[in-house]
């Protein structure tokens, strides 16, 4: 068996993804409440190949007690952007510290 390296970067872009929604969310929140993943679904669609990587979220349905918002993460190589994974997550907004 033979090891595989691509654990660290399928976390990777589970990691940008969900911080990504979680910002999303954020901007419909009010200011005393941040949004908390409540869970998320993750489709890492192929490797990432690239100098770097980008994410995009968006709400799709804002709610009072649910948030569902998406992102999607694409690796940059010079001018191409090829999305690699993406996720679709339930938010809950939490009285903030």
């Amino acid at each position: 068996m033979q090891p595989r390296n691509l654990d660290y970067r399928n976390a990777v872009a589970a990691t940008i993804a969900d911080h990504t929604a979680d910002a999303a969310a954020m901007t419909l929140f009010p200011h005393d409440e941040i949004p908390v993943t409540v869970e998320f679904k993750i489709h890492l669609l192929r490797v990432a190949r690239g100098s770097h990587l980008e994410c995009r979220g968006e709400v799709l349905k804002p709610g009072r007690r649910f948030t569902i918002c998406e992102a999607t993460v694409r690796a940059v190589d010079g001018e191409t952007r090829t999305a690699v994974a993406k996720l679709i997550a339930t938010m809950a907004p939490v009285s903030g510290p």
